[in-house]
């Protein structure tokens, strides 16, 4: 499990280091005007950032454990989750309620998907050439 944790913090690192310079690129450091906008530059991409965290870490759960829904989803979901809530909780203060709630959906969305993608591919059928 702490493998899949791992995996899914570098990428969740990364991938918010990565949208946060986005950010800044297209708002001159401020928060983009428009709504459309936002959901453009920032919660689409922390949605794929966090699907990829999500499978990632799903992928990277050794087949022994991989039977236990519960288990297979904490080492899936743990990362993604768990940075949202650091992040709402460190940054409370003086955030609106779209502040909260849109990032949070977006995560919750990519979670979702990649929960889903795991399920749909099952593992025997990956095949030799999978890169676990």
């Amino acid at each position: 499990m702490l493998r899949s944790w791992a995996v899914a913090l570098v990428l969740s690192l990364v991938g918010r280091y990565l949208t946060g310079l986005l950010e800044d690129a297209v708002s001159d450091g401020g928060r983009p005007g428009s709504v459309g906008m936002r959901i453009v530059v920032v919660y689409a991409p922390l949605a794929v950032v966090s699907l990829a965290a999500a499978l990632a870490a799903a992928r990277m759960h050794p087949e022994p454990y991989r039977s236990s829904p519960g288990q297979h989803l904490l080492a899936a979901l743990a990362v993604p989750l768990g940075y949202q809530l650091w992040d709402i909780g460190a940054h409370w203060a003086g955030r609106g309620v779209e502040e909260i709630a849109a990032p949070a959906a977006a995560v919750a969305i990519g979670c979702m998907f990649a929960v889903y993608v795991d399920l749909a591919e099952p593992v025997q059928e990956r095949g030799p050439g999978h890169w676990r």
